[in-house]
Formats: structure tokens, sequence, C-alpha cells
């Protein structure tokens, strides 16, 4: 959506989502003057379905709400996605002579924990004028028409989140055009989630932007806008698709999920790699992929650096393993919607769970013969009410 609010010309987005991420962009272009449409599902222009159609017309690089001479407030909720790269969108235009009002951006409270500061020391680097009301380099925060300051490196930390990397890789372009330079960004350390920066790079092909990888964590491209693909199709989710995935293992399936391809460049698919070594059989065609078990599910040590999203289904699914889960390299949980390590850790023990965890790094799970009946705190999370339902499958109080 961002993206094609950014190129130039129309773009219809078929299979749109409804979620809080959307809604809040939707939201967002709108407030900032781009045409957003739902040409189906739409009920009472509040929602749209999740086979809805997005019709977006692109600014060319610059929001027209932004000429005017006004204070422009921006809510992005609890959508760390929408933060990490409006903020960078914003940040080239306000760059722009044309700018004259300032941004206001603000979210719940828990997105004002949420870590930002690697972002805000970029993008000020880059001469955007940010002023923090309350705690530095966190939100709430406002942004001001600024004097760039020509670069041709950009490096960031994405150690903590990748989203980071995604929203400065979707203004590359731009920054080549306002520089009037090729500007390379380098990423600091470890990349986590790393599949969903492939991801951005293969999305952002299709806006006519070839994103180049010299060498590991070294990104340049030659393109200086964005171009509209006309229409673009978003796959469907795998990390939604996962509880769907852990259920066929806990139940035996067999389940078939439809609309992921076997070449999907999502980094969850990964998944079923994970739940084939458990012991689940996995089968693909060329309109589903099947999951189904028929012996014992196997605990072992599980690598989540790359899934941290659909990972979240193991610690349930690890209740109805034949010995101890391990899952490590999980740090990035701590900073997502909520804590996600502690609440994951929280709702186990409600359950009669033993579970160790060794730092915010890993956590072992060991199986028990039957659950307590609880109630598990989902702390205004999707993903952690999701994974608890499976923790009623399968058995007796």
């Amino acid at each position: 959506m961002l993206l094609a609010s950014m190129g130039k010309g129309d773009v219809t987005i078929k299979n749109t989502l409804i979620s809080e991420d959307t809604l809040v962009m939707r939201d967002i272009l709108i407030e900032l003057g781009v045409s957003v449409s739902f040409l189906a599902g739409s009920s009472s222009g509040s929602e749209f379905s999740s086979n809805g159609v997005c019709v977006i017309s692109g600014c060319d690089g610059f929001f027209p709400g932004l000429e005017q001479n006004r204070r422009i407030t921006l809510n992005v909720k609890n959508s760390g996605l929408s933060a990490r790269t409006i903020l960078p969108a914003l940040a080239f235009m306000l760059l722009n002579p044309r700018a004259n009002c300032s941004v206001f951006l603000d979210g719940v409270e828990r997105m004002r924990s949420r870590p930002m500061s690697e972002l805000f020391s970029v993008l000020e680097s880059l001469g955007l004028k940010i002023s923090f009301p309350k705690q530095q380099s966190s939100f709430p925060c406002e942004l001001s028409p600024s004097v760039g300051r020509k670069t041709t490196e950009i490096g960031i930390d994405c150690s903590k989140s990748s989203q980071v990397l995604t929203g400065l890789l979707q203004i590359l372009p731009f920054l080549n055009s306002i520089f009037s330079k090729k500007i390379k960004i380098f990423a600091l350390g470890t990349i986590v989630s790393r599949p969903y920066v492939d991801l951005t790079m293969h999305v952002l092909s299709k806006f006519g932007c070839s994103v180049t990888e010299t060498t590991p964590g070294q990104f340049y491209t030659s393109a200086r806008c964005l171009r509209s693909p006309k229409n673009f199709t978003v796959e469907g989710d795998a990390s939604s698709a996962s509880y769907f995935f852990a259920s066929a293992c806990i139940g035996g399936g067999p389940i078939r999920v439809h609309g992921i391809s076997e070449d999907s460049k999502q980094g969850d698919i990964k998944l079923l790699e994970v739940l084939k070594r458990i012991g689940a059989t996995v089968r693909w065609s060329n309109s589903y992929v099947e999951v189904f078990r028929k012996g014992r599910l196997r605990g072992i040590e599980v690598d989540c650096l790359d899934i941290p999203d659909a990972a979240m289904v193991l610690s349930t699914l690890a209740l109805f393993c034949d010995q101890p889960t391990k899952l490590i390299n999980i740090a990035s949980w701590k900073e997502k919607e909520t804590d996600r390590i502690a609440a994951v850790v929280q709702g186990l023990e409600r359950l009669g769970v033993l579970v160790y965890r060794e730092g915010d790094d890993a956590i072992t799970i060991n199986p028990v013969p039957y659950l307590k009946s609880a109630k598990i705190p989902t702390f205004n999370d999707h993903r952690i009410a999701y994974d608890f339902l499976h923790g009623g499958i399968c058995f007796k109080r």
C-alpha cells in the first residue's frame, strides 16, 4: 500500500487482507491526501473483506497533504510495520521544498517502548527535524520540513527489527533522486528476520526498483522512483497459515491451505521444514499445500531467527511432543506487539507446563500428560491468542 502511494500511476491490489496494519496504513495515507478506494468486500466504508480489492493512486514521490499549512496527526496504533515504514517515507518528503506542514505521530502505549531509536537517528542524520515531546527517540514524535544533508551511505542496526531496513529500502530510489547520487545502505550486525528483507526486495522489483546486495548487508539501487505495476496480487499469508499447519500436526490432519506457492518468498514458509523434522508430512500441489501426521511428534531444537512469527506456534506444539523442545534465537519476540517471550512463558506456566527460560534468547518447553484449566492473557497480541488456541486441542481436563 505504501509503495503504491509513493509510485506513479494507479495500483490495483488484489486479495487485500483486513488487519490492523492495513487499516492503520489506509487511514494514514488518506490523511496524507492519498486516494485509497476499496472496490470489493467493502462494508460501510470502514472495513473490507479478506478478498477485498484496494485501488491506490500514486503521488509520484510526494503526498499532497504535506503542501498544506497545517499540522497533520497520524496514529499508528500498535502497528510497528506502519510506524517503521511511514517514518522514512515522510522523512524524504519533508526534505522537499514543497513541504509546508508538520506531522505528529503517536500510537498505543506499547508503541512508545518499541525499538525505534536507530531509525530516528538515521533520519536525523539525513537532516530531518524531529522533536520528542515525552522521551528522546520514542513515540510520540513530530516531524518538520527540513533541509537535507547530503550523504552517500546509511548504516542501520537491524539486530532488533528488520522493519527499519524495509522502511529505508522502500525510500532508497527517492534518496538517489534527492541527493543525485547512488546511496548505499549498510545493515549493521545480524539482520533479524532476514527473509522479510528478501520479500521487501522482491516486492520493490515489481515497482521497477531492483535492489542489489553487493556484499552481505550492503544494498543499493539505480532506480530514482517507483513505477506502478498496475496490478498486484497479495499472496496468502504464511504466518497466518502456520496455525493451521500446527493444528494438522496436533490432530493428525490432513489440512490443506490454498493460496501459497512452494516457491514463495515469505520466510515463514520455512516452518514447514521444521514441522517435517518434528514428524509431519508435507505435500505440495499446484494449488495448495497439505499437512498431516501419522506417527508421534518429536521434540527438537529449533533456530527461530528467520521465522520469528511462525515460530510462535512451536511453543504450544511442543506440548504434544515426546520430549522437550528448545527454541533459540527468539530475542526479537521481546520487541513485538507485546513481550512475547514473557507472554508465552506466563501462559504455559498457567497451564501447568514446566518452561526453562534462558535469558532473552531461548526457552525449553517440557511436554506434560495433561494441562490445567486456565485463563490466558493475550496482551492485545493476536499471535498470543492464536498460539494458545492449540492448548485446548486433544487434551482432557
